[in-house]
């Protein structure tokens, strides 16, 4: 299950929406879709959710759904102890990454939620594509 809702925009209305992302310094920038999702892991990753602004965490590892290996998870945890990096109420929030110099903004996955472990949170997200 996926938490978005699609909707039309009337054609006037087009130019005015922002389809820009944010980094994690707040500069808007157009996002784009990794090449390769395996060089992802290790990623520093952040969101902009509804309540986490931002969200700082670190791509763990990918992969496969149990029931389909069409749709495909990333694995998050916090960047810092004690600094979470989704709260409730950020399902859905993109997330992305910059590279070091801030030139390129990829559009990573789309969290769906947070599960406690033994040790420490993991964050989950569906890999976009």
């Amino acid at each position: 299950m996926v938490d978005v809702i699609p909707v039309d925009i009337y054609e006037h209305f087009i130019e005015k929406c922002n389809t820009r992302f944010q980094t994690e310094t707040k500069k808007p920038m157009h996002g784009k879709l990794p090449e390769n999702s395996e060089q992802l892991i290790g990623l520093p990753v952040y969101i902009w959710g509804s309540k986490s602004s931002p969200g700082l965490g670190m791509l763990d590892s990918i992969m496969d759904m149990q029931d389909t290996a069409q749709i495909r998870c990333i694995k998050i945890h916090d960047r810092a102890d004690g600094h979470p990096f989704s709260q409730p109420g950020d399902s859905g929030a993109i997330v992305c990454a910059t590279d070091r110099e801030a030139r390129t903004l990829t559009t990573i996955a789309m969290l769906i939620g947070k599960f406690e472990g033994p040790r420490k949170p993991t964050y989950m997200a569906i890999l976009l594509n």
